[in-house]
Formats: C-alpha cells, sequence, structure tokens
C-alpha cells in the first residue's frame, strides 16, 4: 500500500497542494473553512505531514536539535527531560545528538541539524570548534549552550561555574582532614569542565597549603561507572597516601565505592570518595557518595524558556543564567 501523499490530501479536500500544505503547516495563511477541510481529509487518510517539506513553505520545522556528549551519564537525560517539559507545551519536539566528547563529530551533529532546518540548537559546554561556531553565527540558529556557565556564549548561556564547583569541593575536603587528594579525570583531560573542575580543587588545596591534587586518568567511557575500580586500586598502589578520591563525575566514583566495599576497602576511614553530579545511584550505593549537585532539571527548564522566546523572536532578559550548585555531604566523604 503506497503512503499517503499530500497531493492526495488537496485533491479529497478540493485544494491545491500548496494551499494543503500552508493549512497543515501554518495555518494563518488559509480561510478557516478550507483549513478544516484540508485537516479532516488528512485524518481520513491518514496523512502525516513531511516537516521537511514543510519548512519549505516556511513552517518552520518545530524541532530543536540537542548534542550531549554521551547518554551514560543520567544528568544529560536529566536535563533534556526539563528541556522537553518547557519545548513541548510550545509544540517543539527534541531531536537528539550523542558527540561521545568529540568536538568534530559535535560539528557533523550541528551540520545535520541545519540541514534538517531545525528551529534552535542545544549544546553541552563551551567546547566546540571555530568552524561550528562560525556555522550557528552565519545562520543564525538561536542556540543554547549548558551545564557550564559561559560568559560570552555564541548566543544564549545556562550553567553552573564549574571552577567554583571544584574549588568548593576541595575546601570543604580539606575542612574534613583530607589535604592529600587524588583528582580523576577520563583519558586526556581535554574536557574543559573537567579541567575546570580539577582547576578549582587545586587552588583550594594551594589556599589551604595542602599538596597540589595527584591526577589520574581512566579509560573507561566518560560518563559511565567502568573503570571506578580499577583506577581506585591503582591509586592505594601508586600514591599510598592518598586521603581522598575526588572522581570528575558521580557514576565512576559509585564504581570506585562498589569495589571498595566489594574487597574491604573501608569508604571514608581508608580514603574518601567524591565526586561531581547527583542521580538515584548516588544515593542508593552505601555509603552514600558525597557529591557536587548542579540542578539539571531547572537549567533544562530555563534553557527551554529562553529558546522559545528567541525562536519566536522576542527579547530576553539576559542571555546569560548563572546557575548555582550544592554539595550534598553524604557518608563517603
Amino acid at each position: 500500500m503506497k503512503p499517503t501523499r499530500l497531493e492526495d490530501v488537496a485533491r479529497v479536500a478540493g485544494v491545491s497542494p500548496i494551499t494543503a500544505s500552508r493549512a497543515l503547516g501554518n495555518p494563518g495563511r488559509v480561510a478557516e473553512g478550507t483549513r478544516q477541510r484540508v485537516l479532516a481529509a488528512a485524518r481520513d487518510l491518514g496523512y502525516v505531514p513531511h516537516r521537511a517539506a514543510a519548512t519549505l513553505v516556511g513552517a518552520g520545522s518545530r524541532i530543536v536539535g540537542a548534542v550531549v556528549p554521551t547518554t551514560h551519564n543520567p544528568i544529560h537525560a536529566v536535563m533534556l527531560q526539563g528541556l522537553a517539559e518547557e519545548l513541548g507545551p510550545s509544540g517543539y519536539q527534541i531531536m537528539l545528538g550523542i558527540s561521545g566528547y568529540s568536538v568534530g563529530e559535535e560539528k557533523r551533529l550541528v551540520e545535520a541539524f541545519v540541514s534538517h532546518r531545525v528551529d534552535g540548537l542545544v549544546l553541552t559546554g563551551r567546547d566546540h570548534l571555530p568552524e561550528t561556531e562560525r556555522l550557528i553565527r552565519r545562520t543564525g540558529i538561536p542556540t543554547v549552550e549548558v551545564f557550564e556557565h559561559i560568559p560570552e556564549p555564541i548566543d544564549l548561556n545556562v550553567g553552573s561555574p564549574q571552577w567554583d564547583a571544584g574549588h568548593a569541593l576541595g575546601a570543604y575536603l580539606i575542612s574534613r582532614g583530607r589535604r592529600r587528594l587524588a583528582f580523576i579525570g577520563h583519558s586526556d583531560f581535554n574536557d574543559r569542565r573537567i579541567a575546570a573542575r580539577r582547576d578549582g580543587l587545586a587552588a583550594a588545596c594551594a589556599e589551604r597549603r595542602a599538596p597540589e591534587p595527584r591526577l589520574f586518568a581512566t579509560a573507561g567511557r566518560p560518563g559511565s561507572g567502568d573503570g571506578g575500580g580499577e583506577i581506585l586500586g591503582l591509586i592505594l598502589r601508586d600514591f599510598p597516601e592518598v586521603e581522598a578520591a575526588v572522581f570528575a563525575g558521580h557514576q565512576i566514583a559509585v564504581g570506585a565505592i562498589h569495589f571498595a566495599t566489594s574487597v574491604g576497602i573501608s569508604v571514608p576511614e581508608r580514603i574518601a570518595v567524591a565526586g561531581f553530579g547527583d542521580s538515584p545511584v548516588a544515593r542508593w550505593i552505601r555509603p552514600r557518595l558525597t557529591t557536587v549537585d548542579f540542578p539539571v532539571v531547572t537549567m533544562g527548564q530555563a534553557a527551554g524558556r529562553l529558546l522559545v522566546a528567541r525562536m519566536a523572536g522576542e527579547p530576553v532578559p539576559s542571555p546569560v543564567l548563572r546557575m548555582g550548585f550544592e554539595i550534598l555531604a553524604r557518608e563517603s566523604a
């Protein structure tokens, strides 16, 4: 059975294909009676409008392209939920792309979104290729960068200051008597969010005359719990005087706690464990994870409101929203 075409809907409704297209995608440009005939025909025939075609007659795609580095980390899903809560009531849907922490892949995704004529973009952090930024500025697509506070964004920004978060966690750990710290990131520390957390942690140590944190990298998948146990064992072997392990994320920190308890390493008595980000698993593990919590639901909602306003051509009170963070002091540190 052949799929119903726009021409079929137009024929049944007794209008031209261009009128049928306008009635479905830009109803303000046709008479109400005509619109109702076209809608009835489309409903009876089971016709689903082709969004790419709709953009050609000026209706817009009603799609926002969102790029996140991974879906292994639940905080990205939570942010997207908040985003959807604001976009959905305004008639927008989310098209998701996963960059794998690659700025090159992010560029390809943005190019694909632009080719689909998305109405807006959501990008994670500030790490982008110059070509990506030039494309966004040239096309003028409303764009919001999330998670990281960026004083001078491409267009819009909603995020928390990562350096401040690292500094606050370092100050907290030192106040608890943990002065010899290890910081664990993934691969080559090329993620600026992770680098900012590391630098803030180091600054807190320097201010309090504590040793500079020792740096370790895990080969586990970024955003997952992979490698937490292996890296914790390596730290205890190569840095036996360590008093706290600070993980760049919370999933891998949970993995480290699970490993420690399974092999009889006492947390926090032998080594404290802390991380960044929060999710149910961080509260379910025992001991519960001490971590820096970012308001990711609120972040997604705020990003959605900014985008809806920008896409409607309305002014926004401020293009940059600086969000806060909270240290959740639990039993692991």
